[in-house]
């Protein structure tokens, strides 16, 4: 069949959060260089943030071939490095050391953030999934969705960094049919969730992250012919673990947790981001993996290496 769903939300917030990745980054990147033996000094606050933003004009550069622009990226680093007197000697030990920090930080890492923000949105809605079999019914839905959340962020220190949030929607939707034995419906969808997330990064090279999430959605049927209540409460545990073996090469390990309170169908969207539990009409259900009541677990085990 043919799917097509559109999603275009419009938010209003108060509150700001930073991306503090770079000066993370910059700090790493300094204590490997004095673990080498490289560093002439001990960097202030100003040298750290020199450093800081040099990397983020680094990850600016816009070359269309990658491994030129890799290169632009470790030459201006280190014309900053050297312009504040932060090393002894640019050997093999030093580029090396630069070449594979900023490169296992360019591919996946958690982003740590710093802030708070609080923002309400409205969310137009649109879902139509046409199907290529006579056997099924085409199927058109739309609606209004409103939306409240509350998104922290915190660095604890150089090892731990801790994010937390909650959001509280509520999305009017309509859904129609063309199989005409099957009433059009309309309903309320009310679902509340929170999240907590902790990553430790105990070395250069290894990351642990634990998510948790708590999801709750309840639809209430607004159709007099077709009086309905149903609720569904999932909550998922997943966890993490990266091993930059080396700029190339990365190796991960996924541990995925969770629980269902309901019989209601529903299925998984993303496993490579968290579970994600969907409510699903029992009269018209859209196969996908599906997810059972009770608790189940997810493994995964991943190697990539980049050619270029």
């Amino acid at each position: 069949g043919i799917t097509f769903n559109a999603n275009l939300g419009f938010y209003i917030g108060y509150g700001r959060i930073e991306d503090v990745t770079d000066a993370w980054k910059a700090i790493r990147m300094l204590k490997d260089f004095k673990r080498i033996g490289r560093l002439s000094k001990t960097p202030n606050g100003n040298d750290i943030i020199t450093l800081a933003n040099s990397l983020v004009k680094a990850n600016k550069f816009r070359i269309f071939d990658s491994r030129l622009r890799r290169t632009k990226q470790l030459e201006f680093i280190d014309s900053t490095i050297n312009n504040i007197n932060l090393i002894t000697t640019n050997d093999i030990s030093y580029f090396t050391s630069l070449y594979d920090i900023f490169s296992i930080y360019s591919n996946y890492h958690p982003t740590r953030n710093a802030g708070n923000i609080v923002s309400f949105g409205v969310i137009p809605q649109y879902f139509i999934f046409n199907n290529t079999s006579e056997k099924d019914d085409d199927i058109m839905s739309y609606g209004l969705a409103f939306e409240l959340k509350n998104e922290y962020y915190k660095p604890i220190n150089m090892f731990f960094q801790l994010d937390f949030g909650y959001s509280l929607s509520a999305n009017y939707n309509i859904q129609k049919i063309k199989n005409q034995s099957l009433q059009n419906s309309k309903s309320i969808i009310l679902s509340p969730n929170v999240f907590a997330d902790v990553s430790y990064f105990p070395s250069t090279r290894t990351v642990f992250t634990s998510k948790l999430i708590m999801y709750y959605l309840n639809s209430l049927s607004l159709d007099d012919e077709i009086k309905s209540d149903s609720g569904s409460f999932v909550s998922s545990w997943h966890n993490r673990m990266t091993y930059y073996i080396s700029p190339r090469s990365q190796i991960f390990l996924n541990l995925y947790l969770y629980y269902i309170a309901s019989d209601t169908d529903g299925y998984i969207a993303s496993f490579d981001n968290y579970i994600f539990y969907r409510y699903a009409n029992k009269r018209i259900y859209i196969k996908k993996p599906s997810l059972g009541k009770g608790f189940t677990y997810y493994f995964s085990f991943n190697f990539k290496y980049a050619i270029f």
